[in-house]
């Protein structure tokens, strides 16, 4: 009887473990393809460039600011970043 108990839990050990690494594999396909079609237009909005490059929205202000990277300004406060990927 207890090898039956114990063999269930391992089971369910299991299972739970191989559904945890599923949803992982789950989301890091789906930002891929998320990075794949952003980075394939030619410009991209700053929040998305910040998410791709793994900065603030402050350092990227002060890289537009500093020229690094290529900013088209499509309103008095809205900007459009040329995707460098």
């Amino acid at each position: 009887m207890d090898l039956e108990v114990n063999f269930e839990d391992y089971v369910k050990r299991e299972l739970q473990l191989h559904t945890d690494l599923l949803n992982q594999i789950q989301t890091t396909l789906s930002e891929l393809l998320s990075y794949q079609k952003i980075g394939s237009r030619k410009f991209i909005t700053p929040a998305e460039y910040c998410k791709l490059n793994g900065i603030s929205r402050k350092t990227l202000h002060r890289y537009i600011k500093e020229d690094m990277v290529i900013a088209k300004k499509i309103s008095s406060r809205k900007y459009l970043i040329q995707s460098d990927i």
